[in-house]
């Protein structure tokens, strides 16, 4: 892990576009995902979306819109797996997707979920980082076996993809370890750990002005203070015809609980940490067993030690101590970057310099001192979460999470238990509700002999802004 003057430096992907990848990797044509004794089809989303009781869209599936947070957010939600285990599809050819979309599911939203625990992060997302190295492990044993038939490019998600998706995983743990051991007493609010903030200020500015340069970039930054007011404060002011596309920004206009703060700085110790990881690698385990894949090196979870040392907060294996029959190369195992980067040789005047550019450029915007109070103020839902977590040194040891089982002792899932936990790890999200919700909403109205033009609604409402 990187160390700039003494703390630390973490990369990390934004897990809502890599939610938006893991979709698309189902759309794309060029592939065929082979996953165990099934295949992942266009055709499966399509029927999903066609059935009675469905939990995407149409538009979801036919003329795609790649960037729709919505749909990423609909796809993996807790109703899809429902409604495949409702229909019995998750015991024929679908079982691979629905495998596909737990997993997945589970390691996006170990950063978006906001009411859980620290170390059930790790579970949700170092499960999938096994679990992708095993099924990629699979599709490269298949290959030698059946060159002509399998291949890595062709049947499993993009080299690209793959490397997002396990640096997720990665950059999780290491994120826990920091804030840990540098920021114990404040809370780790992963899904800010991202581009969603950057994304909304330049996606308010195409608004006002479709194509601008830097300078007027800075020119319109008052304008768009206040439409991200406007759009804090829940009044909606695009027309229907585009609320169903683009980027959604989640933002939440609600404090978080005190119980919630004090549940994200529980901190799980090393060995807590590689509990966990050792109850993601089994589960990994058994959902290839349960799709039918033989796994190649069958064998316990590698140890791990975590380094938490200020001055190197490096991950590193201990592989060499194991036994010298324990070939961990043959594992998928986890390999962290190891290396430290020096960066105090860099020039800091260049820092120093970028700064003060900057600065100057932002005179550029003539703000009153009034505008500029009123921008700048702290909201109250956040002034109640920074009062709390500043005067609470000492918090009260909450119960961790019981880890449930996903399988029988068949090695069967269990399917409604993996649909239970999945529910509970939902994420966060402002953008339309799955289908099964908003459709008994609209049975209730259907009664209703008036009905609301919501798209001449949305266009009154913008002709005021």
């Amino acid at each position: 892990m990187p160390i700039y003057q003494n703390l630390p430096i973490i990369t990390v992907q934004d897990p809502k576009h890599a939610k938006k990848t893991a979709r698309n990797q189902l759309h794309s044509g060029a592939r065929l995902l082979v996953l165990g004794n099934n295949v992942m089809l266009y055709r499966h989303l399509l029927t999903l979306a066609q059935a009675k009781n469905h939990a995407i869209y149409i538009r979801d599936v036919v003329n795609v819109d790649k960037q729709d947070d919505g749909a990423a957010y609909r796809l993996f939600h807790s109703d899809v797996l429902e409604q495949m285990y409702q229909n019995e599809l998750e015991n024929n050819e679908m079982q691979s997707l629905f495998v596909y979309l737990f997993v997945l599911g589970d390691l996006f939203d170990s950063y978006l979920n906001r009411n859980i625990f620290h170390k059930e992060r790790i579970i949700m997302a170092m499960r999938g980082y096994f679990f992708l190295n095993m099924w990629a492990e699979y599709i490269e044993s298949a290959n030698q076996l059946y060159s002509s038939i399998f291949s890595i490019s062709k049947n499993f998600i993009s080299p690209q993809s793959f490397k997002i998706f396990t640096s997720l995983a990665e950059s999780l743990i290491l994120l826990i370890i920091s804030h840990r051991e540098f920021y114990s007493l404040y809370p780790l609010y992963p899904w800010e750990h991202g581009t969603e903030a950057i994304e909304h200020l330049f996606g308010i500015s195409r608004q006002i002005t479709n194509d601008f340069s830097f300078y007027e970039f800075f020119k319109i930054q008052q304008r768009v203070a206040y439409r991200d007011k406007i759009i804090r404060q829940g009044i909606q002011i695009q027309k229907e015809k585009t609320s169903a596309s683009g980027y959604i920004f989640d933002f939440n206009p609600n404090s978080i609980s005190n119980e919630n703060i004090d549940i994200l700085r529980i901190w799980p110790d090393d060995n807590a940490i590689y509990d966990a990881i050792k109850t993601a690698y089994n589960d990994a385990a058994g959902f290839i067993k349960a799709l039918g894949i033989k796994l190649l090196n069958d064998k316990t979870i590698p140890h791990f030690y975590v380094s938490t040392s200020h001055q190197s907060m490096v991950i590193s294996d201990l592989s060499k101590n194991c036994n010298d029959d324990f070939d961990i190369d043959n594992i998928s195992g986890l390999d962290f970057n190891n290396e430290e980067f020096e960066l105090d040789n860099l020039n800091e005047n260049s820092f120093t310099d970028a700064a003060s550019e900057v600065a100057r450029l932002s005179k550029l915007v003539d703000l009153t001192e009034s505008e500029l109070k009123q921008i700048s103020d702290i909201s109250d839902s956040s002034k109640v979460e920074l009062n709390h977590i500043l005067n609470t040194t000492k918090f009260s040891s909450l119960i961790e999470f019981q880890q449930n089982e996903l399988f029988y002792t068949n090695g069967l899932m269990n399917v409604s238990q993996i649909i239970q936990i999945r529910t509970s790890h939902n994420a966060f999200s402002r953008s339309e509700r799955p289908c099964q919700n908003r459709r008994l909403n609209a049975i209730q109205s259907s009664n209703n002999q008036e009905e609301f033009n919501r798209n001449s609604a949305n266009l009154l409402i913008s002709e005021f802004f």
